[in-house]
């Protein structure tokens, strides 16, 4: 198949600028797909782009991932209810230096690394609307849903109205720099990205695409990347392999196919045959957990996680334990709560009452009395069939 074939058959193609296919493909492009550096870390939602990128790159394409050190001090309305807290600016350079080194693991050295603060911080607000503001007719930017939602919602801040023009200089200033073609983003970005396919145009720079991927979304329609216990985080001091092999180990069989298809890196064959495999061995899943480990945490990472799981589950070796503060071991929603295997204390409490935890392999109920823990005492919990986790006392 061709680059382009494959993004298809993967579900990797929502919406495109027109022309934009096969053909334009053919011979090698460059392109981009930006990121605020919103968090510390990238988390599991955010692989699906990455991946993408690199399928280009692995065609051949040159591929630019944008760091917004810039725009990161704005806010980007797409996608959100209300305004985004705002950082200052050595926090978001520290974060965006953080992400910057989780994606160079992933694509590598040859791709470009390029932070839009470079560009943005020297432009004055005169520039601004003379060279970019003017291009933009408020009809135009009053259409795009994501402005749309906002103003007849929660209201829009002027900062985040004019997000959509930094966005699109951003797209300006790479096609001058690496003649860069094409701009990718998940399928909220959109609006964003036809803005600035748009700004190119009407400025005289042919030849440019937009596109987008759709979101990963979960059974319960959030986005992907999360779990009860928070954001499956791509740093391992944040979510260990171990908690990352288990996310994947854990996805629904309904779902396991679409996230072979958009995140590995497997050939069309290998996940036919996974999906072709009996649901209840699990193979497609552990397929699926045991590739993204190996491709964002490394061969260590791997290991950690195989061992991790063979002592919580094949019942040898000793578990890796969570430390808990002692406060939490006052009661056994509290310990789930800070296992991580519960949300909340009412969902454990929900839980207990209807048999879905346990400790060991005993369910615990309201009369379960708590084990009293030595400093070197392990407790391994259980929520429903698969969810385990072992927590210790802090020292």
């Amino acid at each position: 198949m061709s680059l382009w074939e494959d993004l298809v058959w993967r579900g990797l193609v929502q919406d495109r600028s027109q022309g934009l296919g096969a053909s334009a493909l053919a011979a090698p492009i460059t392109l981009y797909a930006g990121y605020d550096p919103t968090a510390p870390s990238l988390h599991a939602g955010n692989l699906q782009l990455i991946i993408t990128m690199r399928r280009f790159r692995d065609a051949g394409h040159r591929v630019i991932a944008l760091a917004g050190g810039g725009t990161g001090l704005i806010g980007d309305p797409s996608g959100k209810n209300a305004e985004r807290a705002l950082h200052d600016e050595a926090t978001i350079e520290a974060w965006a230096t953080r992400i910057e080194a989780q994606i160079r693991r992933l694509l590598g050295d040859d791709a470009i690394y390029e932070n839009n603060r470079s560009w943005l911080e020297p432009l004055t607000a005169i520039d601004l609307l003379r060279d970019v503001g003017k291009h933009f007719p408020m009809g135009y930017m009053l259409a795009k849903e994501s402005v749309k939602t906002r103003v007849h919602g929660e209201g829009m801040t002027f900062t985040e109205f004019a997000y959509m023009l930094l966005q699109a200089y951003d797209y300006a200033q790479l096609y001058e720099r690496h003649e860069c073609r094409l701009q990718i983003g998940g399928s909220d970005q959109w609006g964003n990205i036809t803005a600035g396919v748009e700004f190119l145009k009407r400025t005289q720079r042919h030849g440019a695409y937009g596109m987008t991927t759709p979101l990963l979304l979960r059974a319960d329609g959030q986005k992907f990347g999360k779990s009860e216990e928070g954001a499956i985080w791509l740093d391992p001091e944040r979510t260990s392999p171990y908690a990352f092999f288990q996310f994947f180990l854990n996805t629904a069989d309904d779902q396991v196919g679409t996230l072979l298809r958009r995140l590995t890196l497997l050939s069309r064959d290998e996940i036919e045959e996974l999906e072709a495999a009996p649901p209840e061995s699990r193979t497609a899943q552990r397929a699926l957990a045991e590739h993204l480990v190996g491709i964002v945490h490394g061969d260590e990472g791997l290991r950690e996680a195989r061992e991790q799981t063979e002592a919580l589950f094949g019942g040898r070796g000793e578990a890796e334990a969570v430390p808990v503060a002692r406060d939490a071991l006052s009661s056994w929603p509290a310990v789930f709560v800070a296992a991580g295997l519960v949300s909340s204390l009412s969902e454990a409490r929900r839980l207990i009452k209807g048999g879905g935890l346990y400790a060991g392999e005993e369910r615990v109920t309201e009369a379960t009395p708590l084990p009293e823990l030595g400093a070197d005492d392990v407790l391994l919990l259980r929520k429903g069939k698969r969810e385990r986790r072992a927590v210790r006392p802090e020292t």
